[in-house]
């Protein structure tokens, strides 16, 4: 299969989009300074996927693209209750099943992102492939793997 350039940016630029959706997602339920270990495992999910939008960067920047810096978004989803109450957001955080549920389906979209783009319709360069396959995709399943541990975490917390 021959190496398509603009492929592999459509690619790359699918990828960054998912991946600042995500970072969004962490970013706007997330304490600015966390109290909770287990919230710094969150933090911890957030700042790998800002080191993978940078690393999406390097790749396009390589294939000649110019990135465009990040617009700062201020979102303002969190519930009223929450806001400047950082306290009670980490103890919100952990204990709110629901919303680790979204941060596992996101994750979980990047995977099927990744997967769609290792599909042999795309026409990616070998390196690219290799960064999917060996770098982005096991990294997001430890994420659900530890999103779910949280879960589990939680659920025997309140029974026990």
């Amino acid at each position: 299969m021959v190496f398509s350039q603009k492929a592999s940016k459509n690619t790359l630029d699918r990828l960054l989009m998912g991946n600042q959706k995500t970072i969004e997602l962490y970013d706007q339920h997330l304490p600015k300074s966390p109290s909770d270990p287990k919230v710094w495992e969150l933090v911890k999910i957030r700042d790998e996927h800002k080191k993978e939008a940078a690393l999406l960067k390097r790749l396009l920047q390589e294939l000649g693209e110019r990135v465009e810096k990040e617009k700062e978004k201020e979102k303002g989803g969190q519930p009223e209750e929450l806001r400047g109450n950082e306290k009670l957001k980490s103890t919100y955080i952990i204990d709110d099943h629901g919303l680790l549920s979204r941060f596992i389906e996101r994750e979980m979209a990047q995977i099927k992102e990744c997967e769609r783009a290792l599909d042999k319709k795309e026409q990616l360069s070998e390196g690219i492939k290799h960064t999917i396959q060996t770098l982005i995709i096991p990294k997001l399943k430890l994420h659900i793997d530890l999103l779910e541990q949280l879960i589990e975490q939680s659920t025997h917390k309140k029974i026990g």
